[in-house]
């Protein structure tokens, strides 16, 4: 070897210390033979009597690491090539990483470092933690998120066509029975009973998933072509599930378990993980419904579940008289002549109020909602800016009850502003407009009440609606309004900075993020 001379060269011990000290086995090797040209001290302890024979790493090193010679690249590596890093384990089954990287050496010709580092300790803690993340503690089995990471990485497939499929959600049928009568250490029994039999049938080998209590899950794909005949399909999952069906017992207990399942074939009902799983989980309730310890298939007439109207939703803004944005409004434009154009309540969507993020309400804008109670919850009126929020109130033909009148006031107690919508002569009191801020205006009717009460009234905030062309926002605004909704702010002519509507699209899509949600829910347990 190149240091086995009796005088070193001043370069030559450099390296040495410098390598001898690395936490890693390191030995540099040339040629086809793999000629061993220096071997650090962590590399000589574990070769001992064959360092002193001057070996090859052929001969000597690989006998340590039987498959090292079989993967190394070091015959046709060079000074500068990339680096290559492979897994390999030692004689005793030790898990090292190994790493070669083309020098040049202290001769001036190229060689080869191969630095193997000991990470059996560090690969245990790894797989530790991919199990802390990914598999559920009591049954061993993949977990929720699991699930939802191996769902993601062939959602492209699955959208495009390539990839058919089912998920499948079931349960044990008398498994609260269980727990409510011999405890929940019994029950975790079940549940591994069961698991462990799932496990052991190699079709279901990295398909079986827990959500969590007895619910569990069956994810499958295949390739688009074996799924051209949906009965064929049906028929095919419904044969590979018959090992599942069976009766899950336990020494002196009285009742036993079966098993409810509901499928989802995708993409026929589906193309996302949340949306498999909530109609899987309908087509569970039927299963149940029918006799429990049976399977049952999605279909359409199966969900009843309320559906957004059409989803012709979209956030309008409500501008200055410059075209600048000034706050925001939710409607509901889908359903005209259906007697529901009603501004959208939040509380419409699947998520009420309670699911508003606050870090995603960001900038100046003011955000106009129709009242609902659960803007006097307490999860809102905790976590809620409520200075950034508007409260409409619709109001009726007549002035507004006492009762009202408190509830309104109980609103401003709380930090909301208020807008008074669809104000007129014989609802507007002094004890209303002491509270509101806002006041909405339809700009073509009444206009002698208008004038008066926007002159009556010069610190209130005056809304003119449905302002749509360029002659009814001059309209509006010679009347006194300066804050102007409708769409007008299509007209070139008013809205000369098109960067104004970039926020439009933004928070829209904000607003859509912040009432609705991609997350698996049983929608049986939300009151």
């Amino acid at each position: 070897m190149a240091f086995g001379k009796n005088k070193k060269t001043a370069a030559e011990q450099a390296i040495s210390g410098v390598l001898n000290a690395q936490d890693a086995e390191i030995i540099v090797v040339r040629g086809k033979d793999c000629e061993v040209l220096f071997t650090n001290d962590a590399a000589k302890k574990r070769l001992g009597r064959e360092y002193a024979e001057n070996l090859s790493c052929k001969n000597g090193y690989s006998g340590h690491f039987p498959d090292l010679c079989r993967r190394c690249t070091a015959p046709e590596h060079a000074a500068g090539a990339p680096p290559f890093r492979l897994d390999t384990r030692d004689g005793d089954g030790r898990a090292y990483q190994a790493e070669g990287t083309g020098i040049q050496w202290v001769d001036e010709k190229p060689a080869l470092m191969l630095t193997l580092r000991d990470v059996e300790e560090e690969r245990k803690v790894q797989q530790r933690l991919y199990d802390l993340a990914y598999t559920d503690q009591l049954t061993g089995v993949a977990n929720r998120q699991r699930f939802r990471e191996d769902f993601d990485a062939v959602a492209k497939d699955i959208v495009a066509g390539n990839l058919c499929g089912i998920v499948a959600i079931f349960d044990l049928d008398n498994f609260k029975n269980i727990n409510d009568t011999y405890g929940h250490n019994t029950g975790d029994v079940m549940l591994r009973r069961l698991t462990e039999h799932l496990k052991s049938v190699p079709e279901y080998k990295d398909h079986l998933y827990r959500l969590g209590g007895d619910e569990f899950v069956f994810f499958f794909t295949e390739p688009m072509a074996n799924c051209a005949n949906e009965l064929d399909a049906r028929s095919r999952y419904v044969q590979l599930f018959k090992n599942a069906f069976l009766s899950y017992t336990m020494p002196n207990i009285e009742v036993a378990c079966t098993i409810s399942m509901g499928i989802a074939l995708f993409p026929q009902y589906g193309e996302n993980s949340s949306e498999l799983l909530r109609k899987a989980d309908i087509a569970l309730y039927k299963a149940k419904a029918a006799g429990k310890n049976q399977l049952v298939f999605f279909e359409d007439k199966y969900d009843t579940a309320k559906k957004f109207k059409d989803l012709y939703i979209n956030i309008q803004p409500i501008l200055t008289a410059h075209g600048t944005t000034y706050g925001y409004e939710l409607v509901d434009r889908g359903n005209e002549g259906k007697g529901e154009e009603d501004i959208l309540n939040l509380a419409d969507f699947d998520r009420t109020m309670d699911a508003l993020n606050p870090s995603e309400l960001n900038g100046n804008e003011k955000y106009f909602v129709s009242y609902t109670n659960h803007l006097t919850s307490g999860a809102v009126l905790n976590n809620l800016p409520k200075d950034k929020f508007v409260v409409q109130l619709r109001l009726g033909e007549r002035p507004p009850a006492s009762t009202e009148l408190l509830k309104f006031k109980r609103l401003r107690g709380y930090g909301y502003s208020l807008a008074a919508d669809g104000l007129n002569r014989q609802n507007m009191t002094p004890d209303l407009m002491e509270l509101v801020e806002f006041c909405k205006f339809d700009p073509r009717t009444d206009a002698l009440f208008r004038k008066k009460t926007i002159a009556q009234y010069p610190n209130k905030r005056f809304v003119a609606l449905d302002v749509d062309s360029d002659a009814q926002f001059e309209d509006a605004k010679g009347q006194g309004f300066k804050l102007f909704q409708g769409f007008f702010f299509n007209q070139p002519v008013v809205v000369k900075k098109t960067k104004e509507i970039d926020p439009l699209k933004a928070n829209y899509l904000r607003l859509l993020k912040l009432t609705s949600t991609d997350d698996y829910v049983n929608f049986q347990e939300i009151s």
